[in-house]
């Protein structure tokens, strides 16, 4: 988008792409973005994975993990169950990376890394990713940020058949902003 010439430069992220954009901003403090758009995060995996499995479940699976990734097989594949998403393969070392205790992907931390404007939008009836967590990273927010939280009433995780309310609402977020 720089390459072409955008002044304005936003980054989106829905999901578990909400952790890949926070990390990518508090490591690089990329100067060109603007400001940032989540949709649906699920916060924290390790946690997600105690609210969704219990306490006991989670710390099996990356205590396995951990012990792979301990004896140099870090590359071993593991059967991972997500709950509603269904089944998955992940590495060992992609299970540690994610949910082990020294995870760079922690959202709370990196959100607190910056200083930018931040949308987060969570849909009240998402039952894969908790909407609490849109006031948890406004909580957890950096010096600096301005955070605006919105939630919308009967959308899921993918705001199906609220697709014009969430598009609303990005678009009137991302007008105040290049006005300013």
């Amino acid at each position: 988008m720089a390459r072409h010439g955008y002044e304005a430069l936003f980054l989106y992220g829905h999901s578990m792409g909400t952790n890949r954009v926070l990390f990518y901003l508090a490591e690089t403090q990329d100067p060109r973005i603007d400001g940032v758009i989540l949709t649906g995060s699920p916060g924290n995996l390790f946690q997600w994975n105690v609210r969704t499995f219990g306490l006991e479940a989670a710390t099996e699976v990356l205590r396995r993990a951990q012990e792979l990734k301990a004896k140099g097989k870090g590359d071993t594949w593991m059967l991972i169950n997500l709950g509603p998403l269904g089944k998955t393969l992940y590495t060992a070392n992609h299970v540690v990376s994610l949910r082990g205790p020294k995870t760079l992907s922690d959202p709370f931390m990196n959100v607190a890394r910056l200083a930018k404007p931040l949308l987060v939008v969570h849909g009240l009836a998402d039952r894969l990713a908790d909407p609490q967590v849109a006031d948890q990273l406004k909580n957890n927010a950096g010096p600096g940020s301005s955070v605006t939280v919105m939630k919308i009433a009967g959308a899921d995780h993918r705001f199906r058949k609220h697709e014009k309310e969430l598009e609303e609402i990005i678009a009137q977020w991302l007008a105040e902003k290049i006005k300013q």
